[in-house]
């Protein structure tokens, strides 16, 4: 087995490549955004396995990571991706078997939209008793203007402790 390693710049962006007997089985490439990787296994029955994430500049967390599996001729046999809390689980022809949701509490630390005592304001009542601690946040929709990267915004989706939606 021969495995050698390279590491390129093109543009800004670095990449450090991972070869072995000819073919690129890891990936890891870094900008001024951030990190992302791939990796590709072979199991015994001849299946590829490839793995990938992309993580933010300054984030401990991925915000994007994957799971494909490819049959020994190629074609697509299923996998998952999760990206901003959700996670898809795709069949073998890419069509999404499920949906996840993994909610976050808004006293979490990645809770980084704003003023969390004003969430709760707005949406505890005595009734309901919501707090910082039982209103959670999934981040629904997200866009940067192409001309301009400082203009960028993002849809906020609140629910309470029964995912029921609370608003945006």
């Amino acid at each position: 087995m021969t495995i050698t390693t390279s590491t390129t710049t093109i543009l800004g962006v670095t990449y450090e490549d991972t070869i072995t007997d000819g073919l690129l089985t890891a990936s890891k490439w870094t900008d001024s955004k951030g990190t992302g990787e791939i990796s590709r296994t072979t199991t015994d029955d001849g299946q590829t396995v490839e793995t990938g994430s992309w993580t933010n500049d300054g984030s401990a967390q991925p915000q994007t990571s994957y799971e494909y599996t490819y049959n020994s001729n190629g074609t697509f046999a299923g996998g998952w991706k999760k990206e901003k809390g959700v996670t898809y689980t795709y069949n073998s022809d890419w069509s999404i078997a499920s949906k996840t949701f993994a909610l976050m509490a808004i006293s979490d630390d990645s809770y980084t939209y704003g003023d969390a005592a004003h969430v709760v304001e707005l949406f505890s009542t005595e009734a309901n008793g919501l707090t910082a601690q039982t209103i959670t946040f999934q981040e629904s929709n997200s866009w940067i203007d192409a001309g301009n990267p400082d203009n960028k915004g993002a849809e906020v989706s609140y629910f309470d402790k029964v995912a029921t939606s609370s608003g945006r």
